[in-house]
């Protein structure tokens, strides 16, 4: 006799948990609150500058992507000495930013979206442009201004118009467009979104929205995410939970008896750690606590060696820049600096990537496997 387990409402089932989960994850991302600068827009005390008074021909040259003088923008001695402070402290929030957490969030607003809600006014850029502030000498009495060419549409923009109040707009189909067409076509969609009007306004701001695009990956990707064990047991289903209990044959309480021959740490390991790369390399899904100074670095560079030794890949994903940049000097030491590709930074551009593929491709070409035969059997006895 065989007995049967009826599976026909465990995929709903799970496909629901991990939709109501999805729900309260993309909930927790999307800050539309009157805190986002994306989404409700305030004029700072120093922290943003206008570009309404500044001259019409070297604005429209800034925002055609060529490099503008700040004193060119206003050559009024007394409206340029307020751009000065402005744009210092503009400046210094980019630099935060950019050393902290890898992230760019100087940019040039053409455009700002408004309408009336109950509790406040909505203002939110609507085309966006990354800026450049560098100055123009040492002694840094002027700043030079560069936008990229290509312009793009505020995500938080149109999240909260489709949110709020189901106005669904393509940004790709508003590509294309002039700023002016853009504008018309852009209320003529939101037409039933209570006084909605765009201020034909220009402006230099810091603004962030790094999470929007992990909002929309949840969103457009339910049926991946139902389908992932790991992603459904996040979600509570106690299915997928089961599924991922299996033995590895990995235990804490005991010594770590991998032969040297199948070992790939390339920096000193400590038992905990040792047990946590074997557990990872034995498929064990975990999570991993430590506090500062434990050598969680460490580890993560052990753990990219011996997967990249197996053939793996790793994706490395941090906050802030620093900790990403602690794994890499780590990797550098041991001249495995190679094994990743770093994508903030200089090595984000597609020239770069393959500039880079190629020289690895090139070592692996020349490079001579080591004789530690010798070496494995003394560890080993």
């Amino acid at each position: 006799m065989t007995v049967g387990v009826d599976t026909s409402e465990t995929v709903p089932m799970r496909a629901a948990i991990v939709a109501a989960a999805a729900r309260r994850w993309q909930h927790a991302l999307v800050d539309d609150s009157g805190r986002n600068q994306l989404a409700y827009y305030r004029d700072l005390k120093v922290g943003t500058l206008n570009l309404d008074s500044a001259r019409l021909p070297q604005l429209m040259q800034l925002q055609s992507g060529r490099p503008v003088a700040l004193r060119h923008l206003f050559p009024d001695p007394e409206a340029h000495a307020d751009a000065m402070k402005r744009i210092r402290a503009v400046r210094n929030t980019m630099r935060m930013w950019q050393e902290e957490r890898g992230v760019e969030v100087g940019y040039l607003v053409t455009g700002v979206a408004s309408w009336s809600e109950p509790s406040r006014t909505p203002r939110a850029p609507v085309l966006l442009q990354h800026l450049t502030v560098k100055p123009s000498s040492v002694l840094q009495t002027d700043f030079i201004l560069d936008t990229d060419t290509e312009p793009s549409l505020n995500p938080v923009l149109l999240h909260k118009l489709h949110k709020d109040y189901g106005v669904v707009i393509a940004a790709e189909e508003l590509e294309d467009l002039k700023p002016e067409d853009l504008f018309a076509h852009l209320a003529k969609l939101a037409e039933d979104v209570p006084d909605f009007r765009i201020l034909k306004t220009n402006l230099v701001g810091t603004f962030t929205y790094a999470k929007l695009p992990m909002v929309d990956d949840i969103g457009d990707a339910l049926d991946v995410l139902s389908e992932h064990d790991v992603i459904a047991a996040l979600a509570g289903d106690t299915g997928a939970l089961t599924n991922l209990s299996t033995e590895t044959g990995v235990t804490v309480d005991v010594p770590d008896a991998v032969s040297p021959a199948d070992e790939h740490v390339v920096l000193d390991a400590d038992s905990s750690q040792s047990y946590v790369i074997n557990s990872v390399i034995a498929g064990q899904h975990l999570v991993i606590k430590g506090p500062p100074g434990t050598g969680k670095s460490q580890t993560i560079a052990n753990l990219i060696a011996a997967l990249a030794a197996h053939g793996r890949t790793a994706l490395f994903v941090a906050e802030k820049r620093a900790a990403i940049d602690a794994v890499l000097d780590r990797l550098h030491h041991v001249g495995l600096d190679d094994l990743v590709h770093n994508l903030h930074g200089e090595q984000q551009s597609r020239k770069e990537l393959a500039r880079s593929l190629e020289a690895r491709l090139h070592r692996a070409r020349v490079e001579a496997e080591p004789d530690t035969a010798d070496v494995h059997q003394r560890l080993t006895a």
